[in-house]
């Protein structure tokens, strides 16, 4: 019975912990893996219980910390293709309004274009 439910704790968790490492990080996974195994262990081994739920906090902590900085990456990273997707508009807008007032341009200029070389008599 003990090792049905260890082997079925182990299982969930590491499930649990691949799961994690395809929505966020290795390092996020390797944490949430680790906090997950001494969560199991934990029971059985009484004496170190509070050194094990130490362990747990901090890990959930840096765990979390890592999710936020990643969170906080990705809102830059769209943040940052929005303006560059307005400055690549605004670019496009004005080379399209340069291209167009040099094509009304060019009539005019070839009618005025000075002789490339002078004329001998």
């Amino acid at each position: 019975m003990f090792a049905e439910s260890f082997l079925y704790s182990c299982t969930i968790l590491t499930l649990s912990s691949i799961n994690t490492a395809f929505r966020f990080s290795r390092i996020s996974a390797l944490i949430s893996l680790i906090s997950s195994l001494l969560l199991v262990i934990r029971p059985f081994i009484p004496s170190t219980s509070s050194f094990i739920n130490s362990i747990i906090k901090i890990s959930g902590a840096v765990g979390s910390e890592i999710i936020g900085t990643i969170e906080r990456i990705k809102s830059a990273i769209v943040t940052s293709k929005a303006k560059l997707e307005i400055s690549i508009e605004s670019v496009t807008e004005k080379q399209q309004s340069t291209n167009q007032s040099l094509t009304e341009q060019q009539p005019e200029q070839q009618r005025y274009q000075a002789p490339t070389r002078p004329r001998f008599r």
